[in-house]
């Protein structure tokens, strides 16, 4: 809601700073129509309520909580598929080396089939039966 907004439906005028206040505790409120929101607040247990103002700044701390997880669950979820990412190659490279076939069911569960033979070609790698004849199964099913 917009200062102008406000105003025109309140009746009254309001300051900036004061119109900051006001816009805070609209936020805070959720999902609350305009026009509900300003019949409420020309109350003025509402407007100058210490109950208010404090559940508002509650409501702010939280959000700012919840941004901060959320920016911290994507650097995780980032830096997990980092690791992911070198799990993989590494099992890969390992499989290869020892033609292991635990390891490269292993890469499998974590990335897929898909994702497999293709790090597999892009490394450069003989395809083995297994491969062959997964990669046969996808064309074939294109």
């Amino acid at each position: 809601m917009t200062q102008q907004e406000f105003e025109k439906i309140t009746g009254t005028e309001v300051t900036p700073s004061s119109f900051d206040y006001i816009n805070r505790v609209y936020m805070a409120a959720g999902d609350i129509d305009k026009s509900t929101f300003c019949k409420d607040w020309l109350n003025e247990y509402v407007s100058e309520s210490k109950i208010v103002s404090y559940l508002t700044m509650t409501v702010e701390e939280h959000e700012g909580t919840i941004k901060n997880l959320e920016r911290q669950v994507k650097q995780d979820a980032e830096c997990l598929q980092n690791f992911t990412d070198q799990m993989v190659d590494f099992l890969i490279l390992q499989a290869e080396k020892w033609s292991a076939t635990d390891l490269r069911e292993k890469a499998i569960k974590l990335v897929g089939i898909r994702e497999y033979l293709r790090r597999k070609i892009e490394y450069g790698f003989e395809l083995w039966k297994a491969d062959r004849e997964a990669l046969s199964q996808i064309l074939k099913s294109e």
